[in-house]
């Protein structure tokens, strides 16, 4: 008997496109999960790999290192853990250099336009997210009379009271590179209506005492300006031949007071100029490839004014550390010097007048380091922006 033919069953042309679309809806949330899941997994296989580690961090302070837990107090171990990984989760140096890049190149705008503006002909300038410096330059923010007289009597006291105990007592304003520069903002940034600014109000309230030594530096740092470049282009500091003639400044004031200190003299320095590197800002925007400074100035200093560093301590709390150095002239006085970053290429000068020479990055008092350094000389270097940290001095 003959078998039947086998039938087989038809389907219909649309019966098998939804079959397929059944089919691939059930795989894609696989694959979602998966890339999800590998996207997680990147930045931490990235930190152990290394993959980027060509991409150096833009951060201008000290990353938060991992935590160590310490039960019972988990919470804070959490808050940290999380600070940590937002700081330097695998692949964020790389993306913020392609981020910036793109932004720079493409937009022709700063990739973080808060922390630094780009300004012209190859200048950058501290942002607003620093004690909102554009405003004050351009007026919009002013210290209240309040404020001004707050400091007043705080720096008028101080200065009496290390009066008292025969220590004189300097201080000093470095210029914002807006102050020196303004020329080079961009034009939105830049205004018409000359206001007195913070530290013209300041000035004009220490001058009618006239017993506070204060040492403005615009006017000098501007007329020298047109013989040489006074602050870094891609740099939030004063560059060597500025920090030098703050120096000359400063010390030429205190040798009012002081007829021991060596007269400062041009004889003592030899400025050259060299091919340009880049500085603080162009590293904050990741653009160090792209934006220089035009030349940089090195200073040499002759033997006569050159100290040599004895010590450095690490403070804590402060990212620089305090130093002591010797100075050529041994009747000279003592120094103990209080300042901020722009401290930094001052004393490569300053302590060549002086005997001994204290410098620590801080600009609060500390009446425990003048019992014990038992300086003949106490200066408060401090930078224009920063005007109302002088009333916690």
């Amino acid at each position: 008997m003959a078998s039947a033919p086998i039938q087989y069953e038809k389907q219909a042309p649309g019966s098998l496109r939804a079959e397929q679309k059944r089919s691939r809806k059930s795989i894609r949330p696989w694959l979602l999960a998966v890339g999800f899941g590998m996207l997680l997994a990147l930045p931490t296989a990235e930190r152990w790999l290394g993959l980027t580690d060509t991409f150096q961090s833009t951060e201008n302070r000290r990353l938060t290192p991992f935590p160590t837990f310490h039960y019972p107090h988990v919470l804070t171990f959490v808050h940290e853990l999380d600070q940590y990984c937002k700081e330097s989760f695998g692949f964020r140096n790389a993306l913020f250099y392609e981020y910036s890049t793109w932004k720079y190149d493409m937009l022709h705008t700063s990739p973080l336009p808060e922390k630094v503006v780009i300004g012209k002909q190859g200048w950058l300038f501290v942002g607003n997210s620093y004690n909102r410096v554009i405003d004050q330059h351009r007026g919009f923010v002013q210290l209240p009379d309040e404020a001004l007289q707050q400091i007043e009597q705080k720096l008028l006291a101080r200065h009496q009271e290390l009066k008292r105990v025969g220590i004189r007592f300097y201080v000093l304003i470095a210029p914002d590179s807006h102050t020196i520069y303004p020329e080079f903002l961009p034009d939105a940034y830049r205004t018409d209506v000359r206001q007195p600014s913070s530290l013209d109000r300041l000035t004009a309230r220490i001058q009618q005492h006239g017993t506070l030594p204060l040492i403005d530096l615009r006017d000098t740092l501007m007329r020298a300006k047109h013989r040489y470049q006074v602050y870094y282009q891609t740099d939030t500091h004063w560059n060597e031949p500025g920090a030098l003639i703050g120096c000359v400044s400063l010390v030429d004031r205190i040798r009012h007071d002081v007829q021991s200190i060596p007269p400062p003299s041009s004889a003592m320095y030899q400025i050259r100029r060299q091919p340009g590197g880049y500085g603080d800002l162009a590293l904050m925007l990741a653009l160090q490839s792209r934006l220089h400074d035009t030349f940089k100035y090195t200073v040499g200093i002759a033997p006569e004014r050159k100290a040599h560093q004895l010590a450095e301590f690490d403070m804590p709390g402060h990212y620089l550390p305090a130093a002591k150095y010797a100075g050529p002239n041994r009747q000279a006085p003592r120094l103990l010097l209080f300042g901020d970053s722009f401290s930094h290429n001052l004393i490569k000068f300053l302590p060549g007048y002086f005997s001994h020479t204290y410098h620590i990055y801080q600009t609060t008092f500390n009446p425990k380091l003048v019992q014990a350094e038992k300086p003949d000389v106490v200066v408060l270097e401090i930078v224009e922006r920063d005007l109302d940290k002088l009333a916690l001095f």
